[in-house]
């Protein structure tokens, strides 16, 4: 909360320090979400609406019931969109937790020797987890190890992760073992319909 000694928090009464709790809240929500909207990438940044489904696993995440979520379907369908837009949802409704977005690319580089050791251990730890377009790498015998070891242990302390994919078959890309942990409890939405990116 604020900061200050116990007599100078003493000296408020009980409604006057919820409101003071409140208004701290409030200014790190919107901290938070300028830093989370200020990495979002410009072409993100579209306006538009969360498929009800979606908006509905958001409810349940702020609520500490949602599982593990899935995003699959045809390349420009708005999945990546849609991770973005979770955030800005969640941030919105008061999350102070910490959610990262992981593009393939960056996936790979990860869990590739050498090991980006530190960089694993926050995504394990990060509240939510979004593993952007996974499809789009290819997975060796190290990196399925690594990414299991990832969905493993998050799927031990119930940390829900969001995987993003063309593909339904998630077992190709993650690994039997990994698209198994991620498939308990999870909410499976598709994507269908033309590229997007192609129709601008």
């Amino acid at each position: 909360m604020c900061s200050g000694s116990m007599a100078d928090i003493e000296m408020y009464s009980a409604e006057e320090r919820r409101e003071r709790h409140a208004l701290w809240v409030e200014s790190q929500v919107a901290e938070r979400r300028a830093r989370f909207l200020a990495k979002r990438p410009e072409v993100f940044a579209v306006a538009g609406d969360l498929r009800p489904e979606l908006g509905d696993w958001v409810h349940r995440f702020a609520a500490g019931k949602a599982g593990n979520l899935a995003l699959v379907g045809n390349v420009g369908g708005g999945k990546t969109w849609s991770l973005w837009k979770i955030g800005e949802r969640l941030l919105d409704a008061g999350f102070l937790g910490r959610y990262d977005i992981v593009a393939a690319h960056r996936l790979k580089s990860l869990i590739s020797p050498p090991v980006d050791e530190t960089t694993l251990r926050a995504y394990t730890e990060a509240n939510l987890l979004a593993l952007d377009d996974v499809a789009a790498i290819r997975v060796s015998d190290w990196d399925s190890d690594k990414l299991y070891a990832l969905l493993d242990e998050r799927w031990e302390r119930r940390r829900p992760t969001i995987i993003s994919s063309n593909i339904t078959a998630l077992g190709e890309v993650l690994g039997e073992r990994a698209a198994s942990r991620f498939a308990d409890g999870v909410t499976l939405v598709k994507f269908a319909g033309p590229d997007r990116r192609g129709n601008r």
